[in-house]
């Protein structure tokens, strides 16, 4: 069995683990980008304890590809150098209907 977090904050967090071995981060990238940013840094330090990982763009939820703070395509690379073999999440708002928005993940495909 393991354990779930859902850290709010990692910096006041400090990257505290409640156990060994048996729990993991779920970590939303839309929140960590809005409480602390600096995400190349904090996913590079906190990797060994992500878990999961949830995608939505800042700051309006929307879809991975829309205009805002984070480049995802920079953040998906970034976790699959770390070796990331964990499912990615999506926990944002369609623009559109949800089949086209579910489009980035063809475009995020074809560049890998």
């Amino acid at each position: 069995m393991c354990l779930c977090l859902m850290p709010n904050v990692v910096r006041i967090h400090g990257g505290l683990c409640l156990c060994d071995n048996c729990c993991v981060w779920i970590q939303d990238l839309f929140h960590w980008q809005i409480m602390d940013g600096n995400l190349t840094q904090n996913i590079t330090n906190y990797f060994p304890l992500i878990g999961h990982v949830q995608v939505a763009q800042v700051p309006n939820r929307n879809e991975p590809d829309t205009p805002g703070e984070i480049n995802y395509s920079y953040i998906f690379k970034l976790l699959e150098t770390l070796g990331y073999q964990g499912y990615i999440g999506c926990e944002y708002t369609p623009k559109g209907n949800t089949i086209d928005g579910l489009g980035w993940l063809r475009t995020q495909w074809t560049e890998h």
